[in-house]
């Protein structure tokens, strides 16, 4: 099966003034995209839509790939902003 899916998040640091949620999601989302690939890991895809800081009016919406998924690539840091490649797998 083929698939890739490439994200790039902007810089997120205190001194420019982001939100610490912000900041606090930014560095779970960049550890565990680096545990994935440092380890190997399989992974699946959940794409969300919701508001920054809350939930949007009737609720997150989401979905799920069923299929597992690998990172593949990783790049740059929280702060200086970061981008990341998922390979489907199976």
């Amino acid at each position: 099966m083929d698939g890739v899916f490439r994200k790039e998040l902007l810089p997120v640091s205190t001194s420019n003034g982001d939100s610490s949620p912000k900041v606090g999601h930014a560095q779970r989302l960049y550890d565990a995209v680096q545990d994935a690939l440092s380890n190997g890991l399989k992974c699946r895809l959940i794409l969300q839509k919701g508001t920054r800081n809350g939930i949007t009016p009737g609720g997150v919406r989401a979905a799920v790939d069923g299929d597992n998924w690998m990172v593949k690539e990783l790049s740059g840091d929280v702060a200086s902003g970061f981008a990341f490649v998922l390979e489907r797998i199976e």
